[in-house]
């Protein structure tokens, strides 16, 4: 409903949809109150003419701009969205089979969308964009979990930080490559940090 934030975000989604080579649909969910607060990427198509759908809640995004962590409350809000884009894509390849294998939670994905994301950003800071990525690593580092055993458990605190670093540091270093390498780049960091 405010169109220099709509207009930002519709942008972001155009580059994440790019380098990802992906069309996914994008949603602001006010309600119920469980989507208002999170971000979550689905298969189905919500959004006529697209392919998957990145969720993002309405209060997320305002209660990243508003925490300002760091002085980047957008660059968090950049960094979610980057995390469920690379979500759409492990739905369209085989990653998602692939990460998953032997696997009693969904940690594998998550991590991995971490990295993608990480790397997402890493591209835009090499190409010009400033920013602090720890606004982003502190935002992951605080959504971390140590429920280990649940099949939701998306990975400890430690972990999901440190994806985003090798992502960030992968995407300034080797910069733009077709995204199924850097995917692959990704897959390898997660069994490291499984280890």
């Amino acid at each position: 409903g405010e169109p220099l934030l709509d207009q930002q975000l519709a942008l972001e989604a155009q580059r994440l949809a790019d380098l990802f080579g992906i069309r996914p649909g994008l949603k602001i969910a006010e309600a119920p109150h469980s989507f208002a607060n999170n971000a979550l990427a689905t298969p189905d198509t919500i959004v006529p003419a697209t392919s998957g759908t990145v969720i993002l809640g309405h209060d997320l995004v305002y209660t990243e701009l508003q925490k300002n962590r760091r002085g980047w409350g957008g660059l968090t809000v950049a960094g979610f969205m980057a995390h469920e884009f690379a979500h759409i894509y492990q739905y369209s390849t085989d990653y998602r089979k692939r990460l998953m294998q032997g696997s009693a939670t969904v940690k594998p994905l998550e991590l991995h969308a971490d990295f993608l994301a990480g790397y997402h950003l890493g591209i835009k800071r090499r190409e010009g964009a400033e920013m602090d990525i720890g606004a982003f690593t502190d935002g992951i580092y605080l959504v971390g979990d140590t429920q280990v055993t649940d099949a939701g458990h998306h990975g400890r605190s430690e972990e999901r930080r440190a994806a985003v670093i090798r992502g960030y540091e992968t995407g300034i270093r080797k910069g733009r490559l077709p995204i199924g390498e850097i995917a692959e780049i990704g897959f390898r960091v997660v069994q490291e940090l499984q280890r």
